[in-house]
């Protein structure tokens, strides 16, 4: 008789305990993402996109439903592990929703909002050598450089892309946590002002770059644009937002011309 073993179980487990342990209200909807993210850390990463997300709504039910106490069954840790860990609080005790003040933001990261800052911390500093060697080109488009491929944690945004999926897609709780980040959000507008710099313009001075390098011009590469427009909207960054459409609209009147997806995030940012 074959024996169905799931090598992400354990791993499931953990993180069980350490949601009950922190006090966590799961059937409070404001931590329901707070909880999925948790539990998302532990999932292969190559794995079907698709298969991941059912996979966490099924173990996010299985949170939800109290586990009884056991004395006896499943192993020799298995009794220890259940009577214990998973046990029923007492009555009468009550739990919170979790709460995390601006100076714990970055602590308190889970899921894709940490693995998107993480990566955006450290490609800002490639970024910013290639900057400094004058080679524009690979920050402002997509070139055969290993370090030119970079929107989906640099300018991250609330939809799914062709080269990786879901992996960096954001949902509205992992946006509204990074905002609360104040380290990611100065990284985040350092890369939007870089990245703009290599089109030829000083978003901080909304004026032309000077000085100027033969390299730092627009090219046409909408796509990119296209994607720091719909982050800068979810961001609500209304400044630079504002800044790069009025650049944009006078290098390219009629917007987006191959990309014309990005024309709605041209809008105004309410």
């Amino acid at each position: 008789m074959s024996v169905y073993f799931d090598p992400f179980k354990e791993y499931f487990e953990c993180v069980r305990f350490k949601i009950l342990s922190l006090g966590v209200d799961v059937k409070d909807s404001r931590n329901r993402e707070v909880v999925k993210d948790m539990i998302a850390q532990f999932l292969p990463r190559e794995t079907e996109p698709g298969w991941v997300a059912k996979r966490i709504d099924d173990w996010y039910e299985k949170i939800k439903e109290p586990k009884k106490r056991s004395f006896w069954g499943e192993g020799l840790f298995g009794r220890l592990r259940l009577s214990l860990f998973f046990a029923k609080k007492p009555p009468g005790e009550s739990v919170k929703a979790v709460q995390s003040s601006p100076l714990q933001a970055s602590r308190d990261l889970t899921g894709v909002a940490k693995v998107v800052k993480d990566k955006q911390k450290d490609h800002l500093g490639k970024l910013q050598n290639l900057a400094r060697q004058g080679a524009w080109e690979h920050l402002r488009e997509h070139t055969s450089h290993r370090d030119s491929g970079f929107d989906w944690w640099m300018f991250p945004i609330d939809r799914d892309s062709q080269g990786q999926g879901s992996r960096y897609t954001l949902t509205p709780e992992s946006i509204a946590a990074l905002k609360r980040d104040p380290e990611f959000m100065k990284n985040y507008r350092s890369g939007v002002i870089l990245v703009t710099a290599s089109w030829g313009w000083d978003l901080e001075k909304n004026a032309p770059c000077n000085p100027l390098n033969s390299s730092q011009l627009w090219t046409g590469y909408e796509v990119r644009l296209g994607k720091m427009l719909h982050s800068l909207t979810l961001f609500g960054e209304k400044d630079l937002h504002g800044r790069l459409v009025a650049w944009f609209l006078s290098k390219q009147p009629n917007g987006f011309q191959r990309d014309t997806w990005a024309n709605h995030y041209l809008r105004e940012i309410l």
